[in-house]
């Protein structure tokens, strides 16, 4: 997730950095588009963020202070939908079925360059963010990282909260990373990463 937000948040910020610094009016209407797009990123950003302070053992009244605001106001809107445990397992392991073959699948697809094929099974919110720039250009610091894709080894399949979530083991030239893909409950993909391990 990291790795996808601040790709989008450096290629939206350098759009809209060009069309301020430049005197092209026919791009205006692009950087408008964009400005929007790093609104919504920021947003995600400083979830993440606040997740990360939490999961550090800050509170909330170190980060209503930061924020300036109350932690009261800093509680309500950043905390987890589950009891303050942001990702926590839910008790069911109830997951989406065919989830085994298809995350992997997936995945595949995502390395092999196949827009078309990964794309159509985004949810509304993936459709909005993740363009066909980002995924070629995170395909592309993928390939500079790690090298050569060279082999996949078997899928292991949880339940978190509402989603289900399949993790690959990824063999590279370089690296070996993990492949994640996160479906909601109507099988759509909400979350499409490679990770490195140690942080996955």
């Amino acid at each position: 997730m990291r790795e996808v937000l601040a790709l989008t948040l450096r290629t939206n910020a350098e759009m809209v950095a060009g069309v301020l610094l430049s005197e092209d009016a026919s791009s205006a209407l692009v950087a408008v588009a964009a400005t929007r797009t790093l609104s919504l990123v920021v947003d995600d950003i400083l979830h993440t963020l606040v997740s990360q302070a939490r999961a550090d053992g800050r509170t909330w009244q170190e980060i209503g202070d930061v924020l300036h605001t109350t932690r009261q106001a800093a509680f309500q809107r950043f905390r987890p939908s589950d009891d303050d445990q942001e990702g926590a397992m839910s008790d069911s392991n109830d997951t989406m079925p065919g989830a085994a073959e298809l995350g992997p699948a997936i995945v595949r697809s995502y390395l092999d360059g196949d827009w078309t094929e990964v794309s159509a099974r985004f949810d509304p919110t993936m459709a909005e963010r993740f363009s066909r720039e980002m995924f070629d250009g995170s395909r592309e610091q993928i390939a500079d990282q790690c090298g050569r894709f060279k082999a996949a080894a078997e899928p292991t399949v949880r339940r978190m909260d509402t989603f289900t979530v399949v993790d690959v083991p990824l063999e590279f030239e370089r690296a070996d990373m993990t492949g994640r893909v996160a479906f909601n409950s109507d099988g759509q993909v909400a979350g499409l990463f490679v990770l490195n391990p140690t942080g996955a």
